[in-house]
């Protein structure tokens, strides 16, 4: 049986009335990569190891590194959820240390606001809210009801 030309994972989270339930959802592929071609693939950090084995299980490659004007405006949001500052943009966009991209993923971890966006509940809802590591910043926001 077929369910669709894509294959990969998803995982489905349902919050109901301080309830949690998810459910991982597979949709296999029948491609299937030598082991040689994911041990090629380069290494970082344990997380790769870990990103690497699950791509090999389901039959994927990861995808290519996006640009540093993405890799920015990803980093930001994932981490604090705020857009950067264009003057941020053009600093990071300008700064050609090899090590900019490790640089800018420390200086976000370390960011007040990355403790506040990844401690969030979220839900149906949106609201916007002040964030108060960035005076005038304002952002998205899940909130519960």
């Amino acid at each position: 049986m077929r369910v669709g030309t894509l294959s990969g994972e998803g995982v489905v989270v349902v919050r109901y009335m301080g309830e949690v339930a998810q459910a991982r959802i597979t949709v296999p592929t029948d491609r299937r990569f030598n082991d040689a071609v994911y041990a090629g693939l380069p290494r970082n950090n344990f997380v790769d190891d870990l990103a690497y084995a699950r791509f090999q299980k389901l039959g994927l490659l990861p995808s290519d590194l996006c640009s540093d004007p993405e890799f920015i405006r990803r980093a930001f949001i994932d981490t604090i959820g705020l857009l950067p500052e264009p003057a941020e943009v053009r600093r990071f966009l300008a700064d050609e240390s090899p090590d900019k991209r490790a640089k800018l993923i420390d200086r976000l971890l370390d960011d007040p606001g990355y403790a506040a966006n990844a401690s969030q509940p979220t839900s149906r809802t949106t609201k916007w809210c002040a964030n108060s590591s960035r005076p005038g910043a304002v952002r998205t926001r899940l909130a519960r009801r």
